[in-house]
């Protein structure tokens, strides 16, 4: 067998490892030992990204967040969830702070509540407040992109190609009832409608 230790000390097994039910539930009993919370999932794949080869990141679990709550030194809590130092205090900064605003707001209690169902609810209501700006943003943008395609096809009807077109049109009769400066001048007025139209959206 083959440990690697790879970023920030982290852990792993090079190759899988074989265990029936009887060692695996030992095997997991020790690392409750080691660590305050200890995930299992089930995979039908191999994970081919190994801890000593390189650092990837680790989602925080409700627990891990619960633990952020009830032990106030950072150095216990990391190592007691196998987390670096400082992921621990730049997370309790960003997450303690917004949770108990959140509780207020909600009429909780992190103290008489069941704070492990709180954090769920809580992070449920950020995760949707997240998408909710990831959809504004690409809203934003996509109009952005509107007006600056709508800025460069208004400056295509002062063209000199453009005005050839509209005038072979008009002679072919294919548009009839207007001349050339009076056709330009009605597109150019239905772009910037639009144009300003986008822009007040984005106010």
């Amino acid at each position: 067998m083959k440990i690697l230790i790879g970023n920030k000390d982290n852990v792993d097994f090079d190759s899988p490892v074989k265990m029936n039910d009887t060692q695996q539930a030992r095997f997991i009993e020790f690392l409750h030992s080691l660590f305050k919370v200890v995930k299992v999932e089930k995979t039908g794949k191999f994970r081919t990204e190994r801890i000593g080869d390189k650092f990837f990141m680790k989602e925080w679990t409700s627990e891990e967040y619960a633990a952020l709550l009830e032990i106030e030194d950072t150095d216990k809590v990391a190592e007691m969830l196998g987390r670096s130092w400082m992921s621990v205090d730049i997370k309790r900064g960003g997450f303690i702070p917004d949770f108990l605003a959140w509780t207020s707001q909600k009429g909780k209690d992190p103290l008489k509540d069941d704070i492990k169902v709180l954090i769920k609810e809580f992070m449920k209501e950020k995760e949707i407040e997240i998408l909710s700006r990831r959809q504004e943003r690409k809203e934003i943008r996509k109009k952005q992109k509107e007006i600056l395609s709508l800025q460069e096809e208004l400056g295509i009807w002062d063209s000199d190609k453009k005005r050839n077109q509209i005038d072979l049109a008009i002679k072919l009769g294919q548009l009839k009832d207007t001349t050339v400066e009076a056709y330009i001048k009605n597109k150019k007025q239905e772009i910037t409608l639009k144009i300003e139209q986008f822009k007040k959206e984005l106010e």
